[in-house]
């Protein structure tokens, strides 16, 4: 007989005021230690540039930059990387405890590579040297398997490290054109491939990367008239800039090395005034743009990606009865509680909503799929039914329109 269980509302809200001052914003990436030739998969704090190894990526001495990207609904990293370049393979990597789930040879490389959140799948974009044709592409990393969209008529180069995902439309946008000297932003429809927009670019921007909260693009743009970095706004669309703020001290940035902090809407970028003197920056992206904090790199981390919100290390957990535990609550200041229904194979989600936020609950299985999902909650209490709750460990997110606010584990 399955157990059921009632989180009260007072446990959780002492959980969430012991914990909602000691949140960090967590991002993982890749570290090549030289002295053992290994590279390690490793958490950072971009803030205070604490680095802690996670697991060792066995076979791998060359990363593909550029060629990375965050799951954030099964928390996996995915990067391409191998013993050479010739023996490059896909590698999806759990991103809790660094551990390999999967390798797949790469057949034809994919360059810049995203996740969309609503497809849940992987997408690229891929040159066909014998067509001479740039495509938009579909990947599924754990076989390696491509699927072609669409052609990018035009395109013959891409700007790598500047492209990024719009989940809010299911865009994809990246730089390229038919020469270096005539690059445009493209706007891709990620259901069909087809080119939503293309614009020419007027003072490249780099680092792109799209808030959630604010409905835009952000990232970095040189202004060598004056030898200042500015951070700044863009629309893909038609290419207009807007300087939000400059960052002082910063004449490099290093290329591949930023990320956007999606729930505390903060820009993470690698820089400094010489590559020799580079610091993590962190920004406060919708309040001016302003540097929240600046860290002196100890040992750079490679294809940084934003994980979520965690705790101070070690990472607290309430476990109750062994039934659900907490790993974190976000934001979230309402109380919340999950009962089993062992009648209806199904869950029921009471949130103390008196703001009436909307949420979704997601819950997936152990390989990380999707076996229930509910959008636009703001009642009091809903049931959530399973299609076949088979006994075993499921893990639940529950996100509002700022990003992850909860997410714990349920053992059936």
């Amino acid at each position: 007989m399955k157990k059921s269980i009632l989180i009260t509302s007072l446990i959780l809200n002492m959980l969430a005021t012991a914990t909602v001052n000691a949140q960090t914003s967590v991002h993982y990436g890749l570290s090549w230690d030289a002295s053992t030739s290994t590279e390690y998969f490793v958490r950072i704090d971009p803030a205070t540039s604490t680095k802690t190894i996670l697991n060792s990526i066995p076979g791998v001495k060359l990363i593909a930059s550029g060629n990375y990207t965050y799951n954030s609904d099964c928390d996996q990293y995915v990067f391409v990387g191998g013993a050479t370049a010739a023996s490059l393979a896909y590698y999806v990597i759990d991103a809790h405890t660094g551990t390999v789930i999967s390798t797949s040879p790469v057949g034809d490389k994919i360059d810049e590579i995203a996740y969309s959140h609503q497809d849940r799948a992987f997408y690229g974009l891929w040159w066909d040297a014998s067509a001479s044709t740039e495509y938009f592409v579909s990947i599924d990393p754990a076989t390696s398997t491509k699927t072609i969209l669409d052609s990018i008529p035009e395109v013959k180069w891409i700007s790598s490290f500047n492209s990024a995902f719009n989940p809010d439309c299911n865009q994809y946008v990246f730089i390229g054109g038919p020469t270096t000297s005539s690059m445009a932003y493209y706007v891709i429809d990620a259901h069909t491939g087809a080119v939503v927009s293309q614009s020419p670019v007027d003072g490249k921007v780099d680092g792109l990367a799209y808030s959630h909260h604010d409905r835009i693009f952000y990232g970095l743009w040189w202004d060598a008239s004056s030898s200042t970095e500015y951070f700044v706004t863009v629309d893909p669309a038609t290419s207009a800039k807007t300087i939000v703020n400059d960052i002082p001290g910063v004449k490099w940035i290093n290329a591949g090395n930023y990320a956007y902090d999606t729930d505390c809407d903060r820009y993470v970028f690698v820089g400094g005034p010489a590559t020799s003197a580079m610091a993590y920056f962190v920004i406060a992206a919708s309040t001016g743009g302003t540097v929240i904090s600046q860290s002196p790199v100890n040992g750079k981390i490679d294809e940084i990606a934003y994980g979520g919100v965690s705790m101070d290390s070690p990472d607290p957990e309430i476990e109750l009865n062994g039934v659900i535990s907490i790993h974190s609550l976000g934001s979230l200041q309402s109380a919340f509680a999950i009962h089993l229904n062992p009648s209806s194979n199904g869950i029921t989600l009471e949130i103390k909503n008196g703001a009436h936020e909307k949420f979704s609950f997601i819950l997936h299985d152990m390989f990380g799929r999707t076996v229930a999902k509910t959008d636009g909650i703001h009642t009091d209490q809903v049931q959530i039914k399973g299609t076949s709750l088979t006994r075993g460990v499921y893990f639940f997110q529950l996100r509002n329109d700022k990003g992850l606010v909860g997410s714990g584990q349920l053992r059936m």
